[in-house]
């Protein structure tokens, strides 16, 4: 990346903790920087600190479910991180590997925290 947009993209979701519409609005340009070929989904994978980040602050493994509708997006799950994750695999199946192995989840596990039983199991 020429403008070294993706530290950028991650101090802000890091250090300033913006609100939801920020956050949902970062992540989306993320996407469409994944998608744009594999060469950029390489650099957002390996991005200092930003998967981690993203997992850490949007695809918890566990939350309050009171919090679920404060408006609040730190610290609870997050469906556009997870489109995130899911355009990163999907362009390739080495970073698809490397996202798996380094986050050490199931992707299933969270799949179904999002989507009613029926719908889990169709994906």
């Amino acid at each position: 990346m020429q403008m070294s947009i993706l530290p950028r993209l991650r101090y802000v979701l890091e250090v300033c903790c913006p609100g939801a519409s920020t956050v949902h609005d970062i992540l989306d340009i993320l996407i469409r920087i994944t998608q744009h070929s594999t060469q950029s989904a390489n650099e957002v994978l390996r991005c200092p600190r930003l998967i981690e980040a993203i997992f850490a602050n949007f695809l918890p493994l566990s939350w309050k479910a009171s919090e679920l509708k404060s408006g609040i997006v730190h610290g609870q799950p997050v469906a556009t991180a997870m489109r995130l994750a899911r355009a990163v695999c999907c362009a390739g199946r080495h970073m698809a590997a490397t996202l798996v192995s380094w986050a050490k989840i199931c992707f299933s596990n969270i799949t179904e925290s999002f989507l009613p039983y029926n719908h889990s199991c169709s994906l």
